[in-house]
């Protein structure tokens, strides 16, 4: 799909990727996800019921976004590292809804894309963030 949209409008899949991210308000465009098409299938053809693997975020990209990497049957909140003993008390809100992570789990426009565009790259986050497993 990121190469459809780009072979049409001279962007690459990695600024593709940054612009989606930076269009996230919220509310009506509130998420991003992206996951490897398996090989020999069309976007069409995928069950997203077996999906394992992908990265996703939700938030707004002014006040906020939670990332997520799931890795067969783990998912995992990314964050960068906490200088201490931290909670989950943060609010970011998305779409009607709402994920309270922590402090150090609220990421930025540019720190989210920094996440998809190395996802995209290697498939997973780059060094210079942490994960917490979350239960599903």
């Amino acid at each position: 799909m990121i190469d459809t949209c780009s072979a049409t409008d001279g962007r690459t899949p990695e600024q593709e990727l940054v612009r989606w991210v930076g269009l996230l308000d919220g509310t009506e465009w509130y998420s991003v996800i992206l996951w490897k098409v398996p090989g020999g299938k069309d976007f069409d053809e995928i069950d997203f019921e077996t999906v394992d693997e992908y990265i996703q975020c939700a938030g707004s990209a002014d006040r906020g976004l939670t990332c997520e990497i799931r890795e067969y049957a783990q998912q995992y909140v990314l964050g960068r590292p906490a200088a201490g003993d931290v909670t989950a008390d943060s609010v970011i809100e998305w779409d009607g809804t709402s994920s309270t992570v922590q402090e150090n789990e609220v990421l930025d426009r540019d720190e989210t894309a920094e996440l998809f565009v190395a996802y995209l790259k290697t498939g997973t986050e780059p060094s210079g963030f942490v994960r917490r497993r979350i239960e599903l």
